[in-house]
C-alpha cells in the first residue's frame, strides 16, 4: 500500500485496489468477522519452468533438497484445503493448471474449457473424497521425492507430478487471456452458489506471458471477473537468476467493512469526504455445527424454517400479523393489548368536553354511569412499535457517517475506553474528489497538534449511533518498505451504562521498595521478547488448533494422538527459568523479608484432623471376601483407604472407589 503524501513508498498496491462488491447496506451480523463465504479457484501454471526444481542447498544440519514450484504449489493447495474442511465447510474451492498438454492428459471431467488448461477440480463446495484424491497425489509425489534423499545426483521433480500435469511446448503457451476466460468460465458454471468473497489465485513465475504486445483482451476478460465480483490474487515464483518483476500484478488487501462520508467543520460539517473502513483483526472462532440429514454417503444440509404460531388459537400467524412489541411493568388483566382503556372511549372523552364546557354538574348522573362504580386504574404492560419505528429508533435516524465533534488531547483518553475492536479509515476518492488530500491534510494537523477528533459514528446501515475517538497513525517504512500506512483508528468509546464500578473492597498497593523494583526490572528485561513487541503470527489459539485437527482427523479417517499435539502457547518454562530463575527466587526472598507484605486476616477456624484407629475401621478385607463392599459407607470405605495409605487418585463415587481398594486387595492376597 502506497502513501498519498510523501515518497518512498516504493512500488507498493494503493488501497484503491480494494473490492468493489461490498454491499454497505447489508447489516454484517457477524461483527469484525467476514460474514459472506469464500470461493477461491487456483489457477497454477504448469509450463516446463515449474517443473524445475529448486536448487539443493547445503546447511550444517544436511543437504535440502529443492522443489519444483509446482511441487510447492500443490502441497500448499492440499493444506489449504484441508483447513477448509474445518474452517469454512460451506466454501468451494477448484484447481485448474494451465500451459499443460492436453494431449497427454485425460478430459477435465469438469468440462471442456480452453485447450492447454487442465481442470482437477470444479469450483463447487468441499467435497472430502476430491481432496483424498488430490492427498493420494500429493503422496505419491512425496513418497518419490524422499527416495533421493540418499542419492548423489541433483534432485529431479516426482516423475507423478510430470505425467499427470505434462507442460505444453513454450511455443504454445496460453495467452493471459485465456487463462482469465477459463477462470470466469469456471466461476459462471458454479451457478447461483457462489456467492460471496470470489477470488483466483494465480501461481507463476513467468512475468512476461504470451500476449505481452497486446494486453486489451486480457484487460478486457479481467474486467468481467472484476463485474461478477471476482479478485486476482497473484502468487508470483522466482526463478534460479531471475527475480520476478510484479510491475503488471497486484495483491489484493484486507476486504473493507464499510464505506460512509467523513464530516467535519461547521455545525452540520460543511466539509465531507468518503472514508473506507477496515478491519484488521478479527477473532476466529469454532463456528456452528449444522443440522444435517444422513442419506447413505450423501450429507444433506437441513433447511430451517421458524413459524409463528398464536398463543390463543395455536394457528400459524403470517409475517403481516406479527409487529414488535416491549414489555415494562407487571403483566395487567387486559387480555387484548389492543384493548382500549375505559378512560379512551368515545363516552368519556365526550363527558370531558362537556366539563370543559361547564356543563359537568348538568350531566353528573351520565358520567357516573359512564365511568366503573370503583374506579382502578389498568396500566399497560406492551408498547407495540412497526418495523419502520424500530428502525429509526435505532438509527435515531442519522444516515451512516462519521462527523467529528471535536478534538481533544491524548492523556484524557484511558485505556478503559477500547472495548471493541478498532477499525482503520483510509481515503476514499471514488464517492468524492479530493478526499486524499483532504484527508491527508487533517491527519497531518492532528499528528502536528497531538489531538484526538472525537466523532459520532454510525457505520454501517443497520448499526446504532455510537460515540468514537479517532486515533492518527503515521506512515512508517522499515527497510524501504512501508511498515504502518498512514490513517485513523476509530476507537468506539462506552457509554455511562457501559462502565461498571470498581469493587468496593479493592485497597491500596503497597509500593515496592527500591531493591525490589530493580529486581523486578532485571527480571522483565531478561523476559522480554527479542522483537520488542508481540507478534501474534507464531502463536496459533490453542484451543481452535485442538478442535481443528480433531475436525480433520475425523473427515480424513485418520488417528489423532491427543499426547502429540503441540500448544504452542504453553510458557516455556526452561527458558524463563533459565533466564531468570535466580532473579525470581531473590525477587521472592525480597517479598518473604518484607514484613508489609504479612497481612493479617480472620480465617475460618481449622478443624482439627481426626486421628483414626485400627478398631475404628470397618471390616473392609471380610465385606471383599464375601461380595459386600457395596453395602459399606462410602465413608467409611474413604478412611479404609486413608489408614492403609491407599491412594484412591480422581475417585470420587462409591462405585470407583470400590474398584481401587479391590485391585489393591487383589493384589495384597497374592
Amino acid at each position: 500500500m502506497s502513501s498519498y503524501y510523501g515518497d518512498g513508498a516504493g512500488n507498493a498496491p494503493t488501497w484503491d485496489s480494494l473490492d468493489d462488491g461490498y454491499d454497505e447496506d447489508v447489516l454484517d451480523t457477524a461483527e469484525y468477522q467476514y460474514a459472506n463465504r469464500d470461493h477461491i479457484l487456483f489457477a497454477i501454471d504448469a509450463s516446463e519452468s515449474m517443473h524445475q526444481p529448486m536448487a539443493d542447498e547445503e546447511n550444517p544440519g544436511g543437504l535440502i533438497r529443492g522443489k519444483s514450484p509446482l511441487h510447492q504449489a500443490l502441497d500448499a493447495v492440499v493444506g489449504i484445503e484441508r483447513r477448509k474442511v474445518v474452517t469454512g465447510p460451506q466454501d468451494s474451492v477448484g484447481l485448474m493448471f494451465y500451459n499443460v498438454d492436453s494431449t497427454k492428459t485425460q478430459k477435465s471431467a469438469a468440462g471442456n474449457y480452453k485447450p492447454g488448461t487442465y481442470v482437477v477440480q470444479a469450483l463447487r463446495q468441499i467435497v472430502v473424497e476430491d481432496i483424498k484424491r488430490l492427498f493420494q497425489l500429493l503422496e505419491t509425489a512425496n513418497q518419490q521425492y524422499d527416495e533421493q534423499s540418499d542419492s548423489d545426483e541433483p534432485t529431479v521433480e516426482p516423475a507423478i507430478l510430470r505425467e499427470t500435469f505434462p507442460p505444453i511446448d513454450s511455443k504454445d503457451e496460453l495467452n493471459v487471456a485465456d487463462v482469465f476466460v477459463t477462470c470466469n468460465f469456471l466461476f459462471r458454471d458454479g451457478g447461483t452458489k457462489i456467492v460471496g468473497n470470489k477470488r483466483v489465485f494465480l501461481v507463476t513465475d513467468n512475468d512476461d506471458p504470451p500476449g505481452g504486445s497486446n494486453r486489451a483482451p486480457a484487460r478486457t476478460i479481467f474486467g468481467d471477473l472484476s463485474t461478477y465480483g471476482v479478485h486476482v490474487e497473484t502468487c508470483f515464483v522466482n526463478r534460479p537468476g531471475h527475480k520476478f518483476d510484479p510491475s503488471v500484478y497486484w495483491n489484493t488487501p484486507k476486504r473493507r467493512q464499510f464505506t460512509v462520508p467523513l464530516k467535519f467543520g461547521g455545525r452540520d460539517g460543511d466539509i465531507e469526504i468518503g472514508v473506507s473502513g477496515y478491519a484488521l483483526i478479527s477473532e476466529q472462532k469454532k463456528g456452528q455445527p449444522k443440522n444435517v440429514r444422513m442419506r447413505g454417503q450423501a450429507v444433506e444440509e437441513v433447511a430451517i424454517k421458524t413459524a409463528y404460531t398464536s398463543a390463543e388459537t395455536g394457528g400459524d400467524l403470517a409475517e403481516s400479523e406479527i409487529t414488535s412489541a416491549f414489555q415494562f411493568g407487571r403483566e395487567s388483566a387486559i387480555q387484548n393489548v389492543l384493548e382500549r382503556n375505559w378512560w379512551e372511549t368515545e363516552e368519556y372523552q365526550e363527558e370531558q368536553e362537556r366539563q370543559l364546557q361547564g356543563l359537568l354538574f348538568q350531566h353528573s348522573n351520565s358520567v357516573n354511569q359512564a365511568m366503573p362504580s370503583s374506579p382502578k386504574v389498568v396500566a399497560r404492560t406492551r408498547v407495540q412499535f412497526t418495523d419502520k419505528e424500530i428502525a429509526s429508533f435505532r438509527s435515531m435516524d442519522i444516515d451512516p457517517q462519521i462527523k467529528i465533534l471535536g478534538f481533544q488531547s491524548p492523556k484524557f483518553l484511558e485505556y478503559r475506553d477500547n472495548m471493541k475492536h478498532a477499525f482503520f479509515i483510509y481515503p476514499d476518492e471514488k464517492g468524492y474528489t479530493g478526499s486524499t488530500r483532504t484527508f491527508s491534510a487533517l491527519l497531518q494537523s492532528c499528528i502536528k497538534q497531538d489531538r484526538h477528533a472525537l466523532a459520532l459514528c454510525r457505520l454501517r446501515a443497520g448499526s446504532t449511533p455510537e460515540f468514537c475517538v479517532l486515533i492518527p497513525q503515521e506512515e512508517t517504512f522499515d527497510r524501504g518498505s512501508q511498515d504502518d500506512p498512514p490513517g485513523f483508528h476509530v476507537v468506539v468509546l462506552p457509554f455511562v451504562d457501559d462502565i461498571r464500578d470498581q469493587p468496593r473492597a479493592i485497597t491500596d498497593n503497597i509500593p515496592a521498595e527500591e531493591e525490589q523494583t530493580k529486581v523486578m526490572e532485571r527480571i522483565v528485561r531478561r523476559l522480554r521478547f527479542k522483537s520488542k513487541r508481540y507478534k501474534p503470527d507464531p502463536w496459533p489459539n490453542p484451543a481452535l488448533a485442538y478442535h481443528q485437527q480433531q475436525l480433520q482427523a475425523l473427515a480424513f479417517d485418520e488417528d489423532f494422538d491427543t499426547e502429540l499435539f503441540d500448544d504452542k502457547a504453553l510458557p516455556k518454562y526452561g527458558g524463563i527459568h533459565g533466564a531468570a530463575g535466580q532473579l525470581m527466587e531473590e525477587w521472592n526472598r525480597l517479598i518473604e523479608a518484607d514484613s508489609r507484605a504479612i497481612e493479617v486476616t480472620t480465617a475460618a477456624t481449622k478443624r482439627t484432623a481426626v486421628q483414626l484407629d485400627a478398631d475404628d475401621l470397618e471390616d473392609v478385607d471380610g465385606a471383599y471376601r464375601n461380595g459386600s463392599m457395596n453395602k459399606l459407607k462410602v465413608a467409611d470405605l474413604r478412611n479404609y483407604a486413608k489408614f492403609h495409605g491407599i491412594s484412591l487418585g480422581s475417585a470420587s463415587k462409591k462405585a470407583d472407589i470400590i474398584d481401587v481398594l479391590e485391585a489393591h486387595l487383589s493384589k495384597k492376597q497374592k
